[in-house]
């Protein structure tokens, strides 16, 4: 059935693609089906994502830790970094850059904002994730289910959006909570981006914020997780085909705020469409600024920019991973007294944008948008669900 299913999608979207000669985003308009069960390993379930990704990546493996078997996170720190505060989350957790124009408003902003950025030391943002861990209790999974993951950590040395201290105290935090297999890697005068093994600009921090390092991040990070032989290789070239748009609608909670886009997007191997191939499931979260309709400076959408070129699909060819990525889209509704609702760079909440003004938290504690029942979480975890879902006979 799933593999009938995946057949009938190909040749759907060949059709309209040779009829109309749509571009693949606008494609992920008009074909979307929603997520086939596959029958994935539910014990090879793994996160990954840069910045707000990053963030999204670290809380989701907590929330989820019993679901999760590993993480790998590019320039972002611990859960509960923000406390729920967007300011917290914006001169504490990362700092702002603007280089559209540092010499005009815009630019001068930026400057003035950076310098009310603080950098704590690794032992706080340890100690904040732990709290927040403590205030959700019973809305997160057990800690000590940590111990089990493989993690996969990465900063830019010259990042000037997540400065590698935040990392260390994500990378502390790990320690703290005795997680052994921890993999740490930072890129020599790096900037803010997904490293990948092209050798290109790798000091730049800007739109696409892939940057070419040569270090093969997603490689890096998969072959962490998922201990692959050496003799594992990336395909030439990951098969566009595998590449499918999906309906997140059906996953998402109905009339709840979740700055979710209509469609997202899987990459599935051929090895993975047989029956009974049992693959391993991967979830990438794009970082802010990299969801396939966030309009960037040039008037284009992004469209799917990090789903093809972040470097996931080709390992996850050669290493039998199924690939999805869940997109977020921007949202700029006003709020007075509240951070609802605004979310005009299309990030992942880690802040609390998604949490509705009325809630009672107390400070220093979790907040709904970090807990299993949160939007977006459990939207992503209802995606896992039905990937790992058996194939009806």
């Amino acid at each position: 059935m799933a593999l009938a299913f995946i057949q009938l999608k190909r040749a759907v979207r060949l059709c309209l693609s040779m009829a109309l000669n749509l571009p693949a985003l606008a494609l992920a308009q008009t074909t979307t089906p929603t997520l086939p069960a596959l029958g994935l390993n539910p014990k090879a379930v793994s996160v990954s994502g840069l910045s707000s990704g990053g963030y999204m990546a670290a809380q989701f493996e907590v929330a989820y830790s019993r679901t999760v078997m590993g993480a790998g996170i590019v320039a972002a720190g611990p859960y509960g970094c923000s406390m729920g505060s967007v300011t917290t989350a914006a001169l504490t957790c990362s700092c702002p850059y603007d280089i559209s124009d540092n010499s005009g408003p815009a630019g001068i902003m930026t400057a003035v904002s950076r310098l009310s950025c603080v950098h704590l030391p690794e032992k706080i943002l340890s100690e904040r994730a732990t709290s927040a861990i403590a205030g959700n209790k019973g809305h997160v999974d057990g800690i000590s289910n940590l111990r089990k993951h493989r993690v996969w950590l990465y900063w830019g040395e010259d990042d000037p959006v997540v400065d590698p201290s935040i990392v260390k105290g994500l990378a502390r935090f790990y320690a703290d909570a005795r997680v052994p297999a921890v993999q740490t890697v930072s890129g020599p005068h790096a900037g803010h981006g997904m490293p990948i093994a092209a050798d290109g600009q790798c000091q730049v921090t800007r739109s696409p914020y892939i940057n070419g390092c040569k270090i093969d991040g997603a490689g890096k990070l998969l072959s962490w997780i998922y201990k692959l032989p050496p003799s594992t290789q990336p395909t030439a070239d990951a098969t566009t085909g595998s590449l499918q748009p999906f309906d997140q609608t059906p996953y998402r909670q109905k009339d709840v705020f979740d700055s979710l886009d209509k469609t997202g997007w899987l990459y599935v191997p051929k090895a993975c469409e047989q029956k009974d191939a049992r693959c391993k499931l991967h979830v990438a979260f794009h970082g802010c600024e990299q969801g396939q309709n966030f309009v960037m400076s040039n008037g284009q959408p992004y469209g799917t920019i990090f789903v093809e070129q972040a470097g996931y699909n080709r390992w996850a060819e050669s290493a039998g991973i199924v690939v999805l990525y869940p997109q977020v889209v921007p949202s700029s509704q006003i709020n007075p007294g509240s951070a609802f609702g605004f979310n005009p760079k299309g990030c992942w909440d880690f802040w609390g944008y998604t949490t509705p003004p009325s809630d009672k938290w107390e400070f220093g504690s979790g907040l709904p948008f970090n807990r299993r029942e949160a939007p977006q979480m459990r939207a992503v975890k209802n995606m896992i669900d039905a990937l790992v879902a058996a194939p009806k006979p």
